[in-house]
C-alpha cells in the first residue's frame, strides 16, 4: 500500500492507493476499489505484505493533487484511475485522476451543498465504463468513466416527491445487476431501483413514512 496525499479547496484528503486488490471485473487492469467500502462493500482489502507498524514520520509521500474541491467523499479506484467528488465553488464536481495524481477530467453534478456541514457526500460508484454518483441534493447522474460525459441523470427527491434531510443526502449508490439502488425516502417510496443504462424506474418499495437516512 502506498499513501498519496491530495489537497483541494482548503480540504485535506488522504488517498491510499491499493495495489493488488481483487477487482469486481476480473479483466480490469490495475488496482480496484470501485465503490464505497470496496469491491464487496465490506471494507476488507485482500492486500498482503503491509507494514505491522507505520514509521514515526508516516508513510512516504508519493504525490499531491489540488483542485478537487471540499467535502466528505472518499475515493473509488478502477481502470487505472482514481475517482472522487468535492464542492468546487458553486458545483458538486466529480473528478477522475490518473494514478500519478494528474486530473484526467472533471464533471459537474448539480449544485454544491452549502447548508450545515457544507461539502460533497457520496462516493462515486464504478461499473464497467460507467460512473454513478448522487449529490447532496438528490441529483443522480451516470457519466462515461473514460471522459466524464453525461449519459443520463435525474433528481430522485423531485421525481419521488420527497425532501432533503438536515445534513443532506449522503448516499453512495449501489449497483445490483442492471439496477442502480437508491433511497430517496418520503411519502411515496422508501427504496427505488433505476435501470443503470437509462435511468428509467424499474421498481419502487413502499414508503415507510421516513425520509432518507445517513447510513
Amino acid at each position: 500500500m502506498r499513501a498519496c496525499r491530495s489537497t483541494g479547496g482548503g480540504a485535506l484528503l488522504l488517498v491510499f492507493c491499493l495495489v493488488g486488490v481483487a477487482c469486481a471485473t476480473a479483466a480490469e487492469p490495475g488496482p480496484c476499489w470501485p465503490q464505497f467500502h470496496g469491491p464487496k462493500r465490506d471494507n476488507i482489502s485482500t492486500e498482503t505484505g503491509l507494514l505491522d507498524q507505520w514509521p514515526d514520520e508516516g508513510p512516504p509521500l508519493i504525490w499531491t493533487a489540488s483542485g478537487l474541491g471540499h467535502g466528505f467523499s472518499t475515493v473509488s479506484i478502477a481502470g487505472g484511475r482514481i475517482y472522487t467528488a468535492g464542492d468546487v465553488e458553486h458545483d458538486t464536481v466529480v473528478t477522475a485522476l490518473s494514478l500519478d495524481g494528474t486530473i484526467a477530467w472533471q464533471a459537474s453534478n448539480g449544485k454544491a451543498w452549502t447548508g450545515s456541514q457544507p461539502g460533497s457526500r457520496g462516493t462515486p460508484t464504478l461499473d464497467g465504463d460507467r460512473l454513478y454518483h448522487e449529490n447532496p441534493h438528490g441529483d443522480v447522474v451516470c457519466l462515461d468513466a473514460r471522459n466524464g460525459r453525461r449519459l443520463w441523470g435525474l433528481n430522485v427527491l423531485e421525481r419521488f416527491r420527497s425532501e432533503n434531510i438536515t445534513w443532506a443526502l449522503a448516499e453512495s449508490l449501489l449497483i445490483d445487476g442492471d439496477r442502480v439502488i437508491c433511497r430517496p425516502g418520503g411519502p411515496e417510496v422508501s427504496f427505488v431501483a433505476l435501470d443503470k443504462r437509462t435511468g428509467d424506474v424499474v421498481w419502487t418499495a413502499p414508503s415507510t413514512g421516513d425520509l432518507a437516512g445517513y447510513s
